[in-house]
């Protein structure tokens, strides 16, 4: 926001002056211990008040992120029936670092999306009259795809997310099948 203070007119639009900016962002960056302690204080009294193991059930949650058959947690078909259809998804990916990393990704697209339309609105653009738009959309999504797909052979070269190999895991069919495959592209 701060970056784009003359361009999208948002922050100007309360009111608040540019060498202002920096006590809004002190005061987010100061408030952060507050908030943890806030909801340590929370966390506590569900806990106490409903009687349930919250602590237990996320200790379990990292043994499963753990004992992980596929390197994806989206992928695994480790689903608990028993929990209601909306909170599946999120006990599935175990509160991981997985989880928190789809959440970042698109809350800040949604994010950029919205200052992106801020912007438009606020300079009075439209891009449906731009002859340049097209060609930069048509990029846009190039430029995207080749990303991902770099980011996806990264993160396989750099291992990020390896499945860990427990005793109990190299017993199974899996760690067989797993090794085999391995042994096929070495072999290669």
């Amino acid at each position: 926001m701060w970056v784009f203070y003359s361009v999208n007119n948002l922050i100007p639009g309360y009111g608040i002056a540019e060498p202002d900016i920096i006590f809004y962002l002190l005061y987010g960056i100061v408030f952060i211990p507050f908030q943890l302690s806030n909801d340590i204080l929370h966390f506590n009294i569900a806990e106490f008040y409903h009687g349930e193991k919250i602590y237990e059930y996320l200790r379990s949650l990292v043994e499963r992120y753990k004992n992980r058959k596929t390197t994806w947690k989206g992928s695994d078909d480790d689903v608990d029936q028993e929990m209601e259809e909306i909170a599946r998804r999120v006990d599935q990916f175990c509160f991981s670092s997985q989880y928190f990393f789809l959440m970042t990704i698109g809350t800040s697209g949604v994010y950029f999306m919205l200052l992106g339309g801020q912007t438009f609105v606020s300079s009075g653009y439209n891009p449906f009259g731009d002859v340049a738009a097209y060609y930069t959309i048509i990029i846009f999504i190039l430029l995207t795809t080749a990303l991902y797909y770099a980011t996806f052979h990264a993160g396989k070269l750099l291992r990020i997310w390896k499945v860990h190999v427990t005793d109990k895991c190299k017993n199974s069919r899996y760690y067989f099948l797993t090794s085999f495959q391995k042994l096929e592209i070495h072999q290669q």
